[in-house]
């Protein structure tokens, strides 16, 4: 197996500061390189525990890293952060990506996409609430809770007729917005991480499955591979099976993550797994030194 370099983008229930863990996987255990804690670029809009929320690949060696409110441009050498984006509409932020030199962040507070121009700092918003509800919400501020969101989408993918694929954890569907098409059936817990990569859709939902799809599904469930299930988010895909993370169960979270998942897990630590093709293979972990209060968000 060819070595990988793992980004983890990750947060800690007591902390208003983002992680990210570097690591070296060379598919038979996973080796820290190092961790980079980033304060709050903005202390007095700072959330705790929300940490870095969503992450991609910069050039030379940076990384575009949300804040949940804000995005940080960030040196991954030393941390130093090189400069930052923010706007008022900025809520909840979470999936993070790179398209056609534009960033593309999912504002699940603000019930958006938003398209950031890297040049000029330009948003372009698609808007998933249109004018009639958006006049019905409350007034969204970068630290007001907007929860329940209608939608709360989760993530974005493009398939490849560039088209914009989402996953919305509240009605714990895949939807094609090109075309209407639903992807999969409906899931039985939220879905927090979409991909296509190979020519496939592949997703997980925070219960700890792993799903496949190019019109038919398969799912792989963690369990099956001795896992604990916590709260499952961050999901990294390789040609030789997937990593995938696991955010610690907490007094915070364990209602909440039970009553979504009817799974009764109370001491579940932040770690990642790689989760192999077969299930003869035994599965690898990682698990953070502060793996007791570690939330683990995305993988790259």
């Amino acid at each position: 197996m060819v070595r990988q370099r793992i980004l983890v983008s990750c947060a800690d229930f007591s902390t208003t500061e983002g992680f990210i863990t570097c690591l070296d996987f060379d598919g038979r255990k996973f080796q820290l390189l190092n961790e980079i804690i980033i304060p709050h670029p903005n202390p007095k809009i700072a959330v705790q525990g929300k940490g870095i929320t969503g992450m991609c690949h910069g050039s030379s060696g940076t990384v575009w890293a949300a804040f949940s409110n804000l995005i940080a441009h960030i040196r991954l050498d030393d941390g130093t952060i090189i400069e930052t984006i923010q706007d008022d509409k900025f809520n909840d932020l979470h999936d993070l990506n790179i398209k056609d030199g534009k960033l593309v962040a999912v504002n699940s507070g603000n019930e958006s996409i938003d398209f950031i121009d890297i040049q000029s700092g330009r948003i372009e918003r698609f808007d998933l609430l249109g004018e009639s509800l958006r006049e019905k919400t409350r007034k969204v501020t970068v630290k007001s809770d907007t929860k329940p969101h209608l939608h709360h989408v989760s993530t974005i993918t493009y398939n490849d007729q560039n088209e914009m694929v989402l996953a919305f954890f509240n009605q714990q569907r895949i939807i094609n917005i090109d075309n209407w098409g639903q992807i999969g059936p409906k899931m039985p817990s939220p879905i927090h991480d979409l991909q296509f990569f190979n020519n496939k859709f592949h997703w997980t939902t925070i219960c700890g499955k792993k799903y496949t799809f190019d019109d038919e599904i398969s799912v792989i469930d963690l369990a099956e591979h001795g896992l604990k299930i916590g709260w499952t988010r961050g999901l990294r895909l390789l040609d030789s099976g997937f990593i995938i993370g696991t955010t610690a169960i907490r007094e915070s979270n364990v209602n909440f993550f039970s009553h979504l998942t009817k799974i009764n897990n109370s001491d579940v630590k932040g770690r990642i797994s790689w989760i192999p093709p077969s299930i003869d293979q035994k599965a690898i972990h990682y698990e953070f030194e502060n793996s007791e209060t570690r939330k683990v968000y995305s993988i790259i």
